[in-house]
């Protein structure tokens, strides 16, 4: 998947989910903007949980190029066409039917781990641009 997001602020709180598909603990796909500037890659296969992380400053008004990719040589995170993190591990295939939600995970606050995470949708002054790619 590849993803364009431009943004001039950050969450206050939470995170904001940028693209996902499903949700946890079922299998599942998502990009989250992260308060310190940062991005969260994270997919939940058949086979394995994999978070990445990576980036920072995100919030500088400039457009960038993410891309969150899990195939079978593990779960690469990728800003501006440079590596920011990767996992040798390999989630496996992921299968539900979830529709794809850009902006926002339906709800205001939800739960993992024991510990509450807001999931806001994006504000006026972020943009995002996404294309799917096989």
């Amino acid at each position: 998947m590849r993803k364009l997001a431009g943004t001039q602020s950050l969450p206050t709180s939470g995170d904001y989910d940028l693209v996902r598909k499903g949700a946890y603990p079922g299998q599942e796909y998502k990009v989250e903007l992260l308060q310190s500037g940062g991005i969260n890659c994270e997919v939940l296969g058949t086979s394995v949980h994999v978070i990445v992380h990576g980036g920072s400053g995100l919030d500088n008004g400039k457009w960038h190029q993410i891309q969150c990719v899990s195939n079978s040589a593990g779960v690469q995170l990728l800003i501006d066409g440079a590596v920011a993190g990767s996992s040798a591990k390999v989630a496996g295939s992921i299968s539900n039917t979830s529709p794809v939600e850009i902006g926002a995970h339906p709800g205001v606050t939800g739960t993992r781990a024991g510990s509450t995470r807001s999931r806001s949708p994006l504000a006026d002054s972020q943009r995002l641009h996404v294309e799917v790619m096989h």
